[in-house]
């Protein structure tokens, strides 16, 4: 273990015992221990529930944020949410013969996503010999500010082949860690790249 995963991992740990021992010091020590769920979701992620207020914390090695307050602590995770979202093709201005195409879909305190870019031909034709090509995408508000971004690189997305066996485009799956607050406000999509 590298000793960057391991500080992570050492405050990672810290933040959950802090977060558990808070409530060990109220007062004649009453349900001390039933006050709060705590809900792993991955090796680095959990959530910390108030059983009695209903508020979450999302807790990660980097960060510990309340997620859903006293005031809203029914969170609407409908089928919508669960569901996966084709984000529709949308072609490089420049190059109007390549195409992007993006679905995503939240679980867990993540946002999943699949990019797809192709003809894998015609961006093969635009790259250059030495650069490392990318594109970015970025998850946008109604208002069409930027609410954070991906960046993933040529290399390392796979080719999907059609029905003839040919390389089609290019494809990768990932994950951004995403309150559930977050997603919802993502109305729209753009990109940017160098090849």
């Amino acid at each position: 273990m590298s000793l960057i995963n391991f500080r992570k991992y050492l405050i990672f740990i810290f933040i959950i015992s802090f977060l558990f021992s808070c409530d060990y010091f109220r007062p004649n020590n009453s349900n001390k221990c039933n006050k709060y769920e705590l809900l792993k979701v991955d090796k680095d992620i959990a959530y910390r529930i108030n059983k009695e207020t209903g508020e979450v914390y999302f807790i990660t090695p980097i960060e510990s944020k309340k997620i859903i307050s006293n005031e809203e602590s029914t969170v609407d995770l409908s089928d919508d949410i669960l569901k996966v979202k084709n984000w529709g093709k949308k072609t490089i201005p420049n190059f109007k013969d390549v195409e992007l195409e993006l679905e995503t879909k939240w679980k867990d305190g993540k946002l999943f996503y699949r990019f797809f870019a192709g003809p894998i031909k015609r961006i093969e034709q635009l790259r250059g010999p030495y650069t490392k090509q990318w594109f970015t995408i970025i998850f946008q508000d109604k208002d069409n500010f930027e609410l954070f971004k991906k960046t993933v690189y040529v290399d390392d997305m796979y080719s999907q082949v059609d029905y003839k066996g040919e390389r089609e485009k290019y494809s990768i799956e990932g994950s951004i860690s995403c309150s559930i607050e977050d997603f919802k406000e993502i109305t729209a999509w753009s990109y940017s790249w160098s090849l």
